[in-house]
């Protein structure tokens, strides 16, 4: 199985790295991204993890992130996923096998560039989270005076573990923070309620997140080897036309692939799309239905799929497995050889026999009619 869409405690996800580390484990998940929502803390804990020895064996984790981006087609939102294979951790060699093929991945070697690039990066990204913890402290003000609830912005603060004087938060926030925090002051039942109720987009409260356009972004991360999927594309917009289009123009500026497969879309609508795609759970907790792993979709996910995802990764060919006997194959092998046995000790005359590779179905026939 591969899951390359998670959250965890670095922005809005139930789940500590270290516990999604142990659950792709338990699921025997062989290659797996956290993918926070402008952040990339994640990759700093499961280094850690794997500094004291307790990386599980045959899995792979590639750093990611998922970035909220303009699509320059309609100036619509598009979330974005960007991976870094070339800062994977895994105990390598991993050999990740499939039906009729197998990949061996080596440790990828990181250039100087691509380090410097990737912190590069990472400062854009602290200065994304400032614009989004900026963003959903207004907002909670403005949800509070719009709908009378009598809340305070510091026990909100409190509740984000947000630092209001120096406007700084311990993780990327978003909206998810507030509905949890709604949930647990009983203004809604639950998250879902919330999301369909104050938290639409259509309310008066609502403060759209300045982000950057996902071709800008996909220019600047392709340069130094990272990888870019389109995020669940067909999820909010529906006209294939316009997702045609924002694809298009994604794959212009160096987008690697779509994720065709996601817990909460239909990956038949992208039944045409011959490129690469990647697949994710979307998972944050238990509560929103999304399971971790999508066991659902790698069933569905076609091994053509798997090994063009892994190539594009990794930059490596697959190589044939030994052919090897099925049940039926290994009862028929059993068979013959009990046959030349007994014809051999009663035959009139010897039958030199090559080898079993020889010995094919034809010149078993004629051995029966001699026998009789």
């Amino acid at each position: 199985p591969i899951d390359m869409h998670t959250h965890s405690t670095c922005s809005d996800g139930e789940l500590s790295p270290k516990e999604l580390i142990q659950m792709a484990k338990s699921k025997h998940i062989k290659i797996f991204s956290i993918t926070d929502h402008d952040n990339i803390d994640s990759y700093s804990h499961v280094q850690q993890i794997k500094s004291q020895g307790k990386f599980p064996n045959n899995m792979i984790f590639i750093p990611g992130v998922e970035l909220f981006t303009i699509s320059r087609v309609d100036q619509s939102m598009q979330h974005f996923l960007v991976y870094f294979p070339f800062l994977a951790i895994a105990n390598f060699p991993v050999k990740l096998e499939f039906h009729k093929k197998y990949f061996m991945i080596d440790e990828p070697i990181c250039t100087e560039y691509q380090r410097s690039q990737f912190e590069q990066f990472r400062l854009y990204l602290k200065e994304m989270e400032q614009k989004r913890t900026n963003r959903i402290v207004q907002y909670f003000k403005n949800l509070n005076e719009f709908f009378k609830w009598g809340l305070t912005i510091e026990d909100f603060a409190k509740f984000a573990h947000i630092d209001l004087e120096n406007m700084v938060a311990q993780s990327s926030l978003g909206r998810p923070h507030i509905a949890k925090y709604l949930q647990q002051n009983k203004i809604v039942k639950n998250i879902q309620e919330a999301f369909n109720t104050v938290l639409r987009d259509d309310q008066p409260p609502f403060i759209q997140l300045k982000v950057d356009e996902l071709e800008t972004v996909c220019e600047r991360v392709e340069r130094f080897g990272a990888k870019c999927f389109l995020a669940h594309p067909n999820l909010e917009e529906k006209n294939m036309d316009v997702i045609n289009e924002r694809i298009y123009s994604a794959m212009r500026h160096g987008a690697t692939g779509v994720e065709k497969y996601h817990s909460q879309t239909d990956s038949s609508q992208f039944k045409y799309f011959k490129g690469v795609v990647s697949i994710g759970s979307d998972y944050h907790n238990e509560q929103r239905g999304y399971k971790f792993g999508n066991p659902d979709d790698n069933l569905q996910m076609k091994e053509w799929e798997k090994r063009l995802l892994v190539k594009s990764l990794f930059g490596v060919i697959a190589q044939k497995k030994a052919n090897k006997f099925t049940k039926k194959e290994e009862n028929q092998t059993q068979n013959l050889n009990l046959f030349i046995q007994n014809y051999q000790s009663v035959a009139p005359t010897p039958v030199k026999i090559e080898s079993k590779e020889s010995f094919s179905l034809e010149k078993l026939y004629s051995l029966l009619k001699k026998f009789k």
